[in-house]
Formats: C-alpha cells, structure tokens, sequence
C-alpha cells in the first residue's frame, strides 16, 4: 500500500490520484541528500521501512526485517477458533493469551488495536473496524475493554467478516444495514451523514484513519486499567514469583556456601603456612 515518491515522479494511488502535491499525503519518511529528495507514503499504515546505516554498522540481522511471520492470525480464524471453544467450554474463564484477553484491558484505542496487524489479529481494514465498533455500540477511541466487551467486539468481528466473505462469494452486496452504505456518502473529520435506521453519521479521526461512528450510540468512557485479572495470570505470576522466590534462596545458600569454603580454604592456608614456618625455626 506504500509508495516510493521523488518532486519529479509520484506513481498515482487510486484513491489519491488527484492529488499530486509533493510530499504526498501520509507520507511517514523522507530522504535527502545532496540536494535531492525521496519520500515513503503509506496511507493505509501496512507497509515498514528497514534501514541499514552503512558497513560500518556490521551486517543485517536477517531476524530483524519484519516478514509474514510477524503478521498476527488472520481474523477471521482466529474469531472462529475462539467462538467454537466458548461453545465447547462456556462456562470457561477468559485465558491469559486469548483473543478476548488480547484485547480487554488495554490503554491503546480499540480502533488502533484492530488496525495494527501485528498486535490481536490480522485482515482487519478500516472499514471493517468500524463497522465491527458500530455493530458493538463501542466508540474507536475507548480503550481498558471490558471482558464483556471485548467478547462481543469478537463476535461481531466474526459475524460481519464471515458474512463479508459470503456475499463476495456469491457476488451479492452487503445487508442493507451495514454502516459500509453510508460512509461513503460523505467521509473525513467533522462530516456527517445517516446510518439505515436514520442516525447521524459523525465522522472522526481514530487510530490514524478516518472513522464512521453513530455519536448516540458510541462514547468514549472515562476508564483506567483494572486491577483485577483473569485467575489464571494471577497463578502465572504467583508460579513465577514462587520461582524467583526459590532461585533467590538457592543463590543465598551457595554464596554462603562459597563463603564458608573460601573460609575454610583461608584457615587451611594459614595453618600450612604456620606449620612451613615452624619446621623451617627446626631445621634452622
């Protein structure tokens, strides 16, 4: 989605093509030496740049330079595998590492989270984002999710990208009551418009892109981090502070060890020495 720009040559995006003012929009870097210049833009955020600063900085780490393997599970998988297993054990509490766990409790915005690829899921695009959010009545911009929320942003994660890939599919177009209908009709921060039901569109920005949301139904609430974990971190960390706990008194007892033999080993030096001396008072 990123492009390579120069002041004499920008290859046109479609969505940007009438804009040929240099440096183009969302551009994140820009190169100039010698009085020329090049620029990296990436409206949609996906792309990454890897710079390496010259010889004399040693070789590449190859492990370094951000691959696929990076990118985190596609999220239409990832939202199924989650459903099934609540299905199997509902009465099951949110484990540390699940999707619902990944995305509850978190001070970044839930809108920038679903966008970052490499943070929950991946696949998941700005329009879909909003529509997911507008689906959950949960603001872009509210972050420290509960667990109730977070369960029914995975759901609708799930409904809305599974009834996406359907309908494309089938060559149908999306139910008529998606918000994806109406964003169109007018778009960037501050426009408004009318969803199906006939509430206002309120366009904002949110996690670095422009977002559709219904101001009636989504607010931001005033939060902070929750104290209270799910039950199995809490034995996480106790298994691991018991671990500290016996590795610190292992280290005690074999400094002491050390002591007492360095102790011992002193003692024993000085009384050979003693015994060297008076042998040698003897012989003399």
């Amino acid at each position: 989605t990123g492009r390579m720009s120069s002041p004499d040559h920008m290859p046109e995006l479609m969505e940007l093509k009438k804009d040929s003012a240099y440096p183009p929009p969302h551009t994140h870097l820009v190169f100039a030496q010698g009085g020329k210049e090049a620029s990296f833009s990436d409206p949609r955020r996906f792309g990454s740049v890897l710079i390496h600063a010259g010889p004399e900085t040693g070789e590449i780490d190859e492990e370094s330079i951000p691959t696929f393997a990076d990118i985190s599970k596609d999220a239409l998988s990832a939202s199924e595998e989650h459903l099934k297993s609540k299905s199997a054990r509902p009465a099951r509490e949110c484990d540390d590492g699940s999707l619902v766990d990944k995305l509850m409790n978190r001070k970044k915005g839930i809108k920038g989270l679903l966008l970052d690829q490499r943070a929950v899921v991946s696949g998941v695009g700005n329009w879909v984002a909003d529509e997911i959010l507008y689906r959950s009545k949960i603001h872009p911009d509210q972050a420290y999710l509960t667990k109730d929320e977070a369960e029914g942003i995975v759901h609708e994660m799930h409904s809305v990208l599974s009834e996406a890939v359907e309908c494309l599919k089938r060559g149908n177009d999306f139910p008529k009551q998606w918000l994806f209908h109406y964003r169109w009709r007018l778009g960037g921060s501050g426009s408004t418009s009318k969803d199906h039901h006939g509430k206002t569109i309120h366009f904002v920005q949110s996690g670095g892109r422009s977002s559709a949301i219904i101001p009636s139904l989504q607010k931001v609430k005033s939060r902070s981090r929750s104290a209270k974990k799910p039950a199995k971190a809490g034995k996480k960390r106790e298994a691991a502070e018991s671990k500290r706990s016996v590795s610190k008194k292992v280290k005690v007892e074999r400094s002491r060890e050390l002591k007492t033999e360095t102790k011992s080993r002193d003692t024993e030096a000085k009384t050979t020495a003693v015994r060297r001396s008076a042998r040698l008072s003897k012989s003399q």
